[in-house]
């Protein structure tokens, strides 16, 4: 492979690591809207909309500096892959962002805390992670725990949909679906990272 002969160009590897930066950012800034009143949602869902346009920049940069370089790290199109999906994540906890002021939810149940918990952490995971593509070393725990705290975030998820539904009024319930929907969506996003780079651990090795 050319990658492999030619000296490898890195700004992609280093344009997906910021683009997770952003996603971690988002999970920071959803954390505070949690346990702030409502009075600060507004600006929050700002600053989450500011997030998402650095986003789409580094979306941008990444595919940019595929195009332009000789030989990148891993294939092109697992690049293309792996860029979308994070763009996806934080377009998903945007709306996640969106749906809480839109809804003017409060008083969140322990089960969006651990949710989000989850997906932060799965964040700083993945943004640990993507450096170490370049020599595709160490991945296999990344991948493993990925996977298994994936699965615990949709089950908490589930939980939280089925107390919702035995105690909560219908427009409350609807709305806090919403939210739960947008965060499962994410913890998706970042199974599929998770599975594309186990799959590329293994491919490339």
């Amino acid at each position: 492979m050319l990658q492999r002969i030619f000296p490898q160009e890195n700004s992609s590897l280093s344009s997906l690591t910021a683009l997770s930066e952003e996603a971690g950012q988002a999970t920071i800034l959803l954390a505070e809207m949690l346990g702030s009143p409502l009075a600060r949602y507004p600006q929050l869902l700002q600053e989450a909309f500011s997030i998402e346009s650095k986003a789409k920049e580094l979306l941008l940069t990444t595919m940019s500096a595929s195009r332009s370089s000789f030989a990148t790290p891993i294939p092109r199109e697992d690049i293309f892959t792996l860029a979308t999906t994070l763009y996806s994540l934080v377009e998903n906890l945007t709306s996640a962002a969106h749906s809480i002021q839109l809804n003017q939810l409060e008083d969140f149940p322990q089960e969006v805390s651990t949710l989000l918990d989850l997906i932060q952490h799965q964040a700083s995971l993945t943004t640990a992670a993507i450096p170490r593509i370049r020599n595709l070393k160490d991945l296999d725990s990344y991948w493993i725990t990925m996977l298994r705290t994936t699965k615990q975030a949709q089950r908490t998820a589930e939980e939280h949909q089925a107390l919702a539904l035995k105690k909560q009024k219908t427009r409350h319930y609807l709305a806090s679906s919403l939210l739960i929907s947008h965060l499962t969506q994410a913890n998706q996003d970042l199974r599929t990272l998770a599975t594309e780079i186990g799959r590329l651990s293994v491919q490339e090795s």
